[in-house]
């Protein structure tokens, strides 16, 4: 079987160094290339053509890993990705892992460690540890009920007038009662009297708190 080739892209060139240097003794593992910045991480990839890239998540920026997963897949679709990461509760991890990378590594783990994490990755045997798997269970909650939250908004968004319609966008924008009374060239008390046959179609309490919900 051929070598797994690995190459790595972390701002802490002598992490990547130290890798490099513990993969010489790592049966089945050549280490064929580093980085250390994501502008150079693709020209990098083409040269060294990895099976495995080593990705730090909080490279320049903190999420700057993340951002450049796109690009590295569409250049290398089959290219494998592991998220390097200081601790294994970082929310970025699930955005990681929902941007096509295979797997993250702690960097406090042992060379041993990240090695068997590579040849568990590159054998489609690697296993997502419980606390991600809970994350993914209450992002996957969260956004259940965002979904539900946004059909039940349009529901009632349909049986607006247009005129009710253009007010909650004015009030929505920033503008005050006042605001829209001037520009529409009615009574306060006019605005005010369609600010609240709005909030009873949204069955809401008061237009801050419903503005506050649709902003989320």
């Amino acid at each position: 079987m051929n070598d797994i080739k690995i190459a790595m892209c972390d701002d802490v060139e002598q992490l990547c160094l130290n890798i490099r240097d513990f993969c010489k003794y790592s049966d089945g593992i050549e280490f064929v290339g580093y980085c250390n910045n994501v502008s150079e991480c693709i020209d990098m990839l083409k040269k060294s053509k990895p099976d495995i890239l080593l990705l730090d998540i909080q490279i320049e920026t903190e999420d700057a890993g993340i951002k450049i997963i796109p690009d590295i897949l569409e250049v290398m679709p089959e290219l494998k990705i592991i998220m390097l990461t200081a601790y294994a509760g970082s929310g970025y991890i699930f955005e990681a892992i929902v941007s096509g990378t295979s797997d993250y590594i702690v960097k406090t783990c042992t060379m041993e460690e990240i090695i068997n994490k590579i040849k568990s990755v590159y054998n489609n045997d690697n296993n997502l540890e419980p606390e991600i798997l809970a994350k993914f269970k209450q992002k996957s909650q969260d956004l259940a009920k965002a979904h539900k939250n946004l059909l039940y908004m349009l529901n009632i968004m349909i049986t607006l007038s247009s005129t009710e319609l253009e007010v909650l966008k004015e009030l929505y924008n920033g503008k005050t009662y006042n605001d829209i009374s001037r520009t529409r060239f009615v009574e306060t008390s006019t605005v005010r009297s369609m600010s609240s046959r709005i909030l009873k179609k949204f069955g809401a309490s008061s237009m801050n708190s419903l503005i506050t919900t649709l902003h989320e």
